[in-house]
């Protein structure tokens, strides 16, 4: 399952994703987007993407 949020800044995504996903020891990967290395890496095309998420072990 691939989760997007998104919204202004200062809303409390960060928040709510660590909470609903870290409170019931789920594994999950949490990239943060304001980032620069992040955000090259998940702008350029699907595979790149790919290869980015299935090649990171959850944490």
């Amino acid at each position: 399952m691939v989760l997007t949020l998104y919204g202004a800044r200062q809303t409390g995504k960060t928040t709510l994703i660590k909470n609903l996903f870290g409170v019931k020891n789920q594994n999950f990967l949490y990239l943060n987007c304001e980032e620069q290395r992040i955000k090259t890496k998940l702008i350029p095309d699907y595979p790149s993407l790919k290869s980015l998420i299935g090649g990171l072990s959850p944490n």
